[in-house]
Formats: structure tokens, C-alpha cells, sequence
């Protein structure tokens, strides 16, 4: 049984995978030489409306690079570093209003 099929017997059995699961099986898809199938749940987490955060946008860049895709890497680079640069302002707002 690869890590897929464990990771689908597990929905199967009524448990909904959250972005730490997706992020483990992702980095693992991407350790095993698998960029594909860790781009393919990539895409499936972010439909499931699952936010990814550093962890999984890194897994998933390596991903990119060992699939030979440096364009998406890239952009996915680009959309990580855009969250964090908006995480950085709304934590300064909180900051000044707490002032």
C-alpha cells in the first residue's frame, strides 16, 4: 500500500485531513520523488478550501523544482512570500491598536 492509498483509506474511514496532514504527505510525495502527486494534492487540498501555510508551500516548491518546474515554483515562491507580507501588516495593525 503506497502513501496515497493510506492517505485515501483514512478520508474513507470518515476522517477529514487538515493542512498538517496534507503537508506530511505532500513532503513525503516530494521526499519519495513523487512531484506530481504531491502538485495533484496540492491542488486537491486547496479545493478542499485548505489554506497552505510555510510548511506545505515549501514541500510543494521542492516538489515543483524536482518535477523540473521552476516557473511554478516561482509563482507558488511569489504567492507565499505576498500571504506572509500580509500576515506581517495585519500583525502590526494589531500591534498599533493595541498601543
Amino acid at each position: 500500500m503506497c502513501l496515497r492509498d493510506s492517505f485515501e483509506e483514512v478520508q474513507r474511514r470518515g476522517l477529514e485531513p487538515d493542512v498538517i496532514t496534507f503537508s506530511a504527505v505532500i513532503s513525503a510525495c516530494e521526499k519519495g520523488k513523487q512531484p506530481e502527486q504531491a502538485l495533484q494534492l496540492f491542488e486537491e487540498m486547496r479545493r478542499r478550501g485548505l489554506e497552505p501555510d510555510v510548511i506545505t508551500f515549501s514541500a510543494v516548491i521542492s516538489a515543483c523544482e524536482k518535477g523540473k518546474q521552476p516557473e511554478q515554483a516561482l509563482q507558488l515562491f511569489e504567492e507565499m512570500r505576498r500571504r506572509l507580507e500580509e500576515m506581517r501588516r495585519l500583525m502590526e495593525d494589531i500591534e498599533e491598536e493595541g498601543e
